[in-house]
């Protein structure tokens, strides 16, 4: 795959990163805005790679990053969905042990690569969790809510590698679906942020 046209869905997570980022900004959301820089500063050099026809030079820098980054990008935006518990603005323990979790879980992921991918998989599922237990909003709000940030998980368990699709297809609609749901997190987040004034 070294079509400059792979560029243009990596783009598209760039576009996505900075919106977000700078939305997140302006909520306080620290942890959710370095995950979604370090996505789009994957993605930007993906679409260099590509755009730029780097594919050779660039490929296993493009890989390291992406899994890398990646990876301690989901642990982050997983890390600002339990901060909208308000339970981790009142207890110190809480605040502590997700600390530790946080730093427990970049380790192991730098350094027991091959663990840590069932490591990810586990933080994937922090934000749909998260988002279940959202105690003021209804039954039916809650389900499409935890639908829109479970789209990166889906995307990663069935089109990453889709043999449906195929490499083309699979690869920009994997990058698209990325885009869409750096874009949900910023409505998400904010509608969960809310159970701090209604717990």
């Amino acid at each position: 795959m070294g079509s400059p046209l792979f560029a243009i869905s990596e783009l598209f997570i760039v576009v996505a990163a900075i919106w977000c980022s700078l939305k997140l900004a302006k909520q306080g959301m620290w942890f959710a805005v370095v995950g979604c820089a370090v996505l789009g500063g994957v993605a930007a050099i993906g679409a260099y790679r590509y755009g730029f026809n780097q594919v050779a030079a660039l490929a296993s820098l493009h890989k390291g990053t992406s899994q890398l980054g990646g990876a301690i990008a989901i642990i982050l935006i997983g890390v600002q969905f339990l901060r909208t518990f308000p339970l981790m603005r009142q207890s110190l323990i809480a605040k502590v042990s997700v600390s530790l979790a946080m730093l427990g879980s970049v380790y192991t992921v730098v350094t027991f690569p091959k663990i840590g991918i069932g490591l990810i998989a586990v933080w994937m599922l922090v934000p749909i969790v998260t988002t279940i237990l959202i105690t003021h909003e209804s039954v039916t709000t809650r389900l499409y809510l935890a639908g829109l940030v479970s789209i990166f998980l889906v995307n990663f368990l069935f089109v990453r590698q889709s043999p449906l699709l195929g490499p083309i297809y699979s690869w920009h609609v994997y990058h698209t679906l990325i885009s869409i749901w750096l874009i949900a997190l910023v409505y998400v987040l904010k509608r969960n942020s809310q159970r701090i004034q209604h717990p």
